[in-house]
């Protein structure tokens, strides 16, 4: 059974503080919190980003039930 990464367990493999995506992103702090525990919530624009910022697939991102590719 392959583990499930949630989007936090994500950005902090890429050794990255809530703060750091928030400014990134243009986004207060809690906004991107918010992302974290919800990601169904995240629109496509900020999915991009997101994997552009932790080097991961959009589809990683959106489907964060999915093997991951590129992270260790």
């Amino acid at each position: 059974m392959q583990h499930r990464m949630k989007l936090c367990e994500i950005r902090r493999a890429r050794g990255f503080s809530q703060e750091y995506m928030a400014e990134k992103l243009k986004r207060h702090r809690n906004t991107y919190a918010k992302m974290e525990e919800n990601p169904q919530n995240i629109t496509m624009y900020d999915a991009y980003l997101i994997s552009k910022i932790l080097n991961v697939s959009i589809n990683d991102i959106i489907f964060l039930d999915d093997t991951l590719q590129n992270v260790e």
